[in-house]
């Protein structure tokens, strides 16, 4: 008996001593998450749009400046940035303690200065002229801020403004603010604007000196370039933002080891010297350059689609530009899988393209959304479809235009032929008809012959019954 019990604790601590071991090789094995000063926070694959790290990144937060990412992108897809705009009494009416570029009424500027002083100085006059060169007012712009927040996808923010300054119903999240600098970064113009140092704009009608102005982004700025600098090498570009209410805001895109990340950090308070906000961004670079691998997550000749236009006989074929890699780290269990897609083309830029032009490769004609699964997370992401190739159709392959010919003169043929049935009906009961109303005449008349020939022989045997 004793023995017994002996080895029930032999085993028992045997037990516990193999819980013990497991339990420090997991806590080795896992991946330690940045802490971070940022009440709101996020860290984006920008291939796969896959979510690397999150923190209340669906809640509501004040973006500040970063608005002006919006702002920018609408400049650079609607206005000519070689022209130059008048600046407008309203542009230059600022609420109190707004950032600004030192703009002056009546000022002569290049649309592509306007846009530098915005990103980099983050000028809220800069932000009211461009908006009133693309829509004509700033309410316009605004109303055209929305529609392009929706079209790209961020389906809980609102603005109200080109700049960011606060306003309760001026809001985001930081899951929609990836969205939009996702979207924004595929525009090269943009990436130049927001990955540079510093910008000098010439002397103009109402300023006699030059204007030097320095990114507020401090990750990209080197010792050289300010005492301030919190230089990140791996850092290419990004936006900054401050109000009392949003906190400090930034938002950052970085690449390493054909690594592609985007960030954002929302309602940092500390205001020291270091300024938490650039901590949180480099913990967050290095946490997702560190401690994720690319795996294959779609193959470009999977996702591989045609279209015929039947009036010009020409197959257009269009896929994903390349191959679709996603990060994912050692402690997650399962690769990332694609759930299903939604494709968008736009048939106006696809037709505009024949067999003979020399330009259609590779040209974006439309967009596929793709919903992605990893263990028990979905995302999806926006990726651009373009023309491959152009064939030409035989008239008689498909449903062309010859066929459909054929078919209309099919369609006539059963149509005459259905009315001519319907004819020969019609005619048939028409006969019918005639002939019962003949015999039924013919009928009439022999009884009116019966009933006089009746009558006749009546008289006649009362005039031999009088004999």
């Amino acid at each position: 008996m004793t023995k017994n019990i002996i080895t029930k604790k032999i085993i028992l601590k045997l037990i516990s001593i193999m819980i013990f071991f497991v339990i420090c090789i997991s806590n080795i094995s896992a991946i330690e998450k940045p802490d971070l000063y940022a009440k709101a926070a996020i860290l984006v694959d920008n291939a796969s749009g896959k979510i690397l790290f999150g923190k209340d990144e669906n809640e509501r937060v004040y973006p500040a400046s970063t608005t002006k990412v919006l702002t920018a992108i609408l400049a650079l897809e609607n206005l000519d940035l070689s022209k130059s705009t008048v600046i407008s009494a309203e542009a230059v009416d600022l609420p109190y303690g707004s950032s600004n570029a030192a703009l002056k009424q009546g000022e002569v500027m290049n649309n592509r200065d306007l846009l530098y002083a915005m990103m980099l100085v983050s000028g809220n006059d800069c932000a009211n002229v461009l908006a009133e060169a693309v829509s004509g007012s700033i309410d316009k712009f605004v109303v055209l801020m929305n529609e392009k927040l929706k079209e790209i996808g961020c389906t809980n923010s609102h603005f109200t403004n080109a700049h960011g300054y606060h306003d309760d119903d001026h809001y985001t999240t930081p899951v929609d603010m990836m969205k939009l600098l996702s979207y924004a970064m595929k525009n090269e113009e943009f990436v130049k604007i927001t990955s540079t140092s510093s910008y000098t704009i010439e002397a103009t009608n109402k300023t006699d000196s030059k204007r030097v102005y320095q990114n507020t982004n401090r990750l990209i700025l080197t010792k050289d370039d300010s005492y301030l600098s919190r230089y990140y090498e791996y850092c290419i570009g990004g936006k900054t933002g401050y109000t009392d209410e949003a906190g400090r805001t930034l938002v950052a895109y970085g690449t390493k080891d054909d690594k592609n990340l985007i960030l954002g950090v929302f309602n940092v308070t500390s205001a020291t010297a270091t300024d938490l906000r650039y901590t949180d961004a480099i913990n967050l670079f290095e946490y997702g350059f560190n401690n994720f691998e690319k795996s294959k997550l779609m193959n470009k000749s999977d996702y591989s689609f045609s279209y015929t236009n039947h009036d010009k006989n020409l197959k257009y074929n269009y896929s994903i530009n390349e191959d679709i890699l996603a990060l994912s780290s050692s402690d997650e269990i399962n690769s990332p899988t694609v759930i299903n897609y939604d494709i968008n083309i736009n048939y106006d830029e696809l037709n505009k393209y024949d067999i003979n032009s020399t330009d259609y490769k590779n040209q974006v004609i439309g967009s596929i959304k793709v919903n992605f699964r990893q263990n028990s997370y979905t995302y999806d992401k926006n990726f651009d479809l373009v023309l491959n190739s152009i064939e030409k159709t035989s008239i008689l392959s498909g449903n062309n235009s010859f066929k459909n010919i054929l078919k209309n003169i099919i369609y006539v043929l059963l149509i005459i032929f259905v009315l001519f049935v319907l004819l020969k009906i019609f005619t048939k009961i028409s006969r019918n008809k005639k002939r019962k109303l003949k015999a039924a005449n013919s009928r009439s008349r022999t009884n009116k012959t019966s009933k006089v020939n009746g009558i006749n022989n009546l008289n006649f045997k009362s005039r031999r019954s009088r004999r």
